[in-house]
Order: structure tokens, then sequence, then C-alpha cells
């Protein structure tokens, strides 16, 4: 049987960076400054930051930490750590670099300024706090990890503006009520961290956010419009709406109330579309569907 570690993620790699400090000097500046911007910040969820830090910089899905994986989990992490720098300062700076951006992900009321614009920084305030508190869409932490850090930091001279990061969160956003409407979620938690590889890429305008994750597997498809009313037909609106995240009822009320206008059984499913709205191109052709329905098919034909 396994000797369980009375040491958590977050704990054990504390020590080992810190075990390989070249100087005590050194080693004072360091562990002084892991406390107060990793430990003071994150508290008991440093061990979490981490996984999705990892699942961010690896693009690969790692298993909850528990007692029964940490021991593997912490040899990727010192894999990681001995391939991807020089020297283990190097990693502390950068792992500090990322806490701040995830305290605002995994805090339900951010008090930092995140964008200058007030009324922008309201909106992606309200944007993080759906999508990981209202929808709580776990497996999308690693990728807006990394989208907060291109806007926040200049990289090798790219840098996110305010409307390009706003415009990806919305996209998400949408994907994700759009899913919960049709009762999906199988798949993000593997399929959503491969998209990690192209963060960067999002800053090129002839990469969309829209466009990878409607080209993900089946499972994790972008759900179109003519999907969304064919699901609207069949809500019983006495129970089963009851079910659904109750901030999505709020959006379409929030709506109706700024346009003056009376939502009821028949009308709602229009106005659902135009609050978590599609581009044209993509809204009843649903084109990235054919190939991914085809290779469904295909591979049904072998596995009846």
């Amino acid at each position: 049987m396994k000797k369980k570690s009375n040491l958590n993620l977050s704990e054990l790699i504390k020590n080992y960076i810190l075990s390989n400090m070249e100087s005590d000097i050194e080693l004072d500046i360091y562990k002084n400054l892991w406390d107060f911007k990793v430990k003071s910040l994150l508290f008991n969820k440093a061990s979490e930051f981490f996984r999705d830090y990892l699942q961010l910089k690896t693009a690969k899905s790692i298993k909850i930490v528990s007692d029964d994986d940490i021991k593997n989990i912490y040899q990727l992490f010192k894999n990681f750590i001995a391939n991807r720098f020089t020297n283990y300062k190097e990693f502390i700076n950068d792992v500090v670099d990322y806490v701040k951006y995830y305290k605002w992900i995994i805090d339900d009321r951010i008090t930092d300024k995140i964008l200058n614009d007030l009324n922008k920084n309201l909106e992606i305030v309200e944007l993080i706090k759906n999508i990981f508190h209202d929808i709580k869409a776990e497996a999308f932490k690693p990728l807006v990890l990394g989208l907060l850090y291109y806007h926040q930091s200049d990289v090798n001279g790219l840098k996110f503006s305010d409307d390009l990061l706003i415009s990806i969160l919305k996209t998400i956003h949408t994907y994700l009520i759009r899913r919960r409407i049709l009762g999906l979620k199988q798949g993000e938690n593997r399929d959503i961290i491969s998209l990690c590889t192209q963060v960067e890429n999002l800053g090129d305008s002839n990469v969309k956010i829209i466009d990878l994750l409607s080209s993900l597997s089946y499972c994790t498809r972008f759900p179109n419009d003519n999907e969304i009313r064919e699901k609207f037909v069949l809500i019983d609106f006495d129970d089963n709406l009851k079910k659904y995240p109750k901030f999505i009822l709020e959006k379409i009320d929030e709506y109706a109330k700024t346009h003056s206008i009376k939502i009821d059984r028949l009308n709602i499913v229009n106005y659902f579309l135009e609050i978590f709205s599609l581009p044209d191109s993509y809204k009843n052709s649903s084109n990235w569907r054919s190939k991914i329905e085809q290779d469904r098919d295909y591979w049904y034909l072998f596995t009846r």
C-alpha cells in the first residue's frame, strides 16, 4: 500500500523549489515571495492553481488533485520545471505572474480593476463570474488563465486588447449557455484543455475562438440556432426551466426590461438567440458540424 504524503501539491512544489536555492539569501527571498505572492493570495486553492497552471502550460488534461494522484502530478511538475526553465527562480517568477489572474477566476467577487474602462471592466467581471461561478465551467480555467495573461502582459510584443478579450469571453459564455440549455457537458474537461495550445494564436486576427470551439469533437460541439429552437419546443417551462442556471433567466429578463418587451412562451427562444447569438454565417448552416457529423456517422457503422 502506497504511503500518502501529508503535504498537499502546493507544499510539495514549494519545498522542492526552495530546497534547490543556491544560497540562504536566495532561500529567504524566494520563500517570502512565495508566501506573499502565492500562499497568501490563493490559500487553500493553491493546489488547484498548480494543476490548472500545468494544464495550461502542457495543454494536457490532468486528474483532479487527490491523495491517490498527488505523487504522479508532483512528478509531472518536476519534469515540467526541468524541461521548461533554466533555473528555479525563473519558475517562481512565472508562477507569480499567473497567480493574480487565477485569483480573478476563483473569487466570486472581484475587487481589482481588470480593465481601465469602467463599463468594459464591469462587463468582463460579469463574464468571469458567469463562466466560473454561475455555470461552474471548471474546464475553462486554464484557457481563461492564459487569455488573462496575454491581456495583462506584453509577451514578445503581443498583448490582447480589451475588446479582443471581451469578445473571446463572450463567445465562451455563449458556448456554455447554449450547451447547458441542451444539457451538454460531456467531453469538456478533456477537449477544452487542448485549446490551450492556441492561446497565443488567438492574438492573430485569422484565428477565432468560435472556430476553435466549433472544430472540437461532436460531444463538445457548439450548438447552433436550430438545435436551440428544437430544444425550446420540448421544454416544460413549469418544470424543466427551473433546472437551468438562474442567471440565464435573469439575462433574458434584463433584456426584456431594457427593450421594453414582454417575454412569453412563444417568443422566449427568439430573445434567447438574440442575447446569446452567433455570427450570421454560423447561425443555421452550422458548416463546421458537417464533417464532424460525417465522422460520427462513419464510426457509428463500425461500433453498432
